[in-house]
């Protein structure tokens, strides 16, 4: 293999590539060093490379999802047509948000039922029934 008509960048993607033979990598290596390449040079190669290889950003979850999860929290079917989605690709950040939002929906239907009952179901002489057995419950308990 003739390494010496390869250009500067070529020959710096096969040492980086670790899936290429470790013999031509070190071929590589030799003419790299053979070819007195100056520090910005190798600084421009390097941001070629991260430009053109760096990994995109992972987006989050899609809107759809988010409102599915906050409002059906209690729903498997769904967490796990969505998670089977998220799984699939290995997408971390994406796996995090689900989360947030399932925790997001339990946190929102936790404070409705919660609201719910003390308007609709404990309004009135019920409360203050409640109110007078916690009085005298309290009142037992110091005097003992």
């Amino acid at each position: 293999m003739n390494l010496s008509q390869l250009t500067n960048y070529q020959l710096f993607e096969i040492i980086q590539n670790t899936a290429i033979d470790s013999d031509i990598r070190k071929n590589a290596d030799t003419e790299f060093n053979k070819r007195k390449i100056s520090i910005d040079e190798i600084s421009e190669l390097v941001s070629i490379h991260d430009s053109l290889y760096k990994p995109e950003k992972e987006s989050g979850l899609a809107l759809k999802y988010k409102i599915l999860l906050v409002l059906f929290p209690f729903f498997i079917v769904i967490h796990n047509i969505i998670a089977a989605l998220i799984l699939d690709k290995g997408k971390q950040y994406k796996f995090r948000q689900y989360w947030f939002y399932i925790t997001l929906g339990y946190l929102l239907w936790t404070l409705l039922v919660i609201l719910f009952a003390k308007y609709y179901l404990f309004r009135g002489e019920s409360m203050k029934e409640l109110g007078n057995i916690y009085k005298q419950t309290f009142a037992f308990l110091s005097v003992c």
